[in-house]
C-alpha cells in the first residue's frame, strides 16, 4: 500500500506515512464470503413423522445368544446333598436296626445277672453267648448311627460297606456257635420253662430274614453312594 500524500510505500500495518507523516488510508473488512456461512434453518423443512407401517420386526424367540461363560460366575458346588442315590436305603434299614438291636443290646445285658441259673459247661456257654450278643449289637448299633449320619455322603459309601460287612461275618460267628451248642435253647428252657421255646423259636424264625435284609439293603445303599463318589 502506497501513501496518498507523497505516494510513498507504506509499512505493513503503519498508520502513519514514514516520509511525510500523512496518516494511512485505513482498508476496508473484506466482504463476507457467501459460499462460507451456514445458511440460516429453513422453517418450513420439518422432519417427517415415522412411517406407521414400517415396524422393527419382534425378536426371534427361537435364536438365543449364548451365554458367555466369561461374564457369569461359576455355577455353586454343594456338597452331596439329600440327592444322593444310596440315601433312602441306608438310612431306612439304619433306623430299624438302630431300634432292634439296641433293644437286643439291653436284653443282653440283663442276661448277664442269669448266669449264676447256669453251672458246668452250659454256664461258660451262656457266658460267651452273652458277651457275643453283647458284640455284635453294640458293633450293628454303631454302624447304623453312623449310616444315618453319613447316609448322604458319598465319601462314606467305601467305609459304610465294609462296616456294614464285618457285621455278617460276626453273624455268622454268633449263628455256627447257637446252632452247634444249642445254648439259646437251653438258656430260654432254664429260664422260661420248656413250654416258651417253642413260641422264642418261632420268633426267631420270623425275624431271621431282617438280619440279612436290613444289612444288605444297607451295603447296597453303601455302594451306589460309592459308585456316585
Amino acid at each position: 500500500m502506497n501513501c496518498v500524500n507523497c505516494g510513498q510505500r507504506l509499512a505493513i500495518g503503519a498508520e502513519f506515512c514514514a516520509t511525510c507523516g500523512a496518516a494511512a488510508p485505513r482498508q476496508a473488512a473484506p466482504p463476507p464470503n457467501p459460499y462460507g456461512q451456514v445458511p440460516p434453518p429453513n422453517p418450513y423443512a420439518q422432519v417427517p413423522p415415522p412411517n406407521p407401517y414400517v415396524q422393527v420386526p419382534p425378536p426371534n424367540p427361537y435364536v438365543q445368544v449364548p451365554p458367555n461363560p466369561y461374564t457369569q460366575m461359576p455355577p455353586q458346588v454343594t456338597p452331596l446333598d439329600i440327592s444322593s442315590p444310596g440315601k433312602k436305603l441306608i438310612m431306612i434299614p439304619a433306623i430299624i436296626m438302630i431300634c432292634i438291636y439296641g433293644i437286643a443290646l439291653l436284653s443282653n445285658i440283663g442276661s448277664v445277672f442269669t448266669i449264676n441259673m447256669f453251672g458246668g459247661n452250659l454256664r461258660t456257654l451262656v457266658i460267651v453267648s452273652i458277651m457275643l450278643g453283647v458284640v455284635i449289637s453294640a458293633y450293628v448299633v454303631t454302624v447304623s448311627i453312623l449310616g444315618v449320619l453319613w447316609c448322604d455322603k458319598v465319601e462314606k459309601g467305601k467305609l459304610l460297606v465294609i462296616l456294614m460287612s464285618g457285621y455278617g461275618v460276626l453273624w455268622l460267628a454268633e449263628l455256627l456257635f447257637t446252632n452247634l451248642s444249642k445254648v439259646s435253647q437251653a438258656m430260654f428252657a432254664q429260664t422260661y420253662g420248656a413250654e416258651v421255646v417253642g413260641l422264642i423259636t418261632t420268633t426267631s424264625l420270623v425275624c431271621a430274614p431282617l438280619n440279612l435284609i436290613l444289612p444288605l439293603l444297607f451295603i447296597i445303599g453303601a455302594i451306589k453312594n460309592k459308585r456316585a463318589n
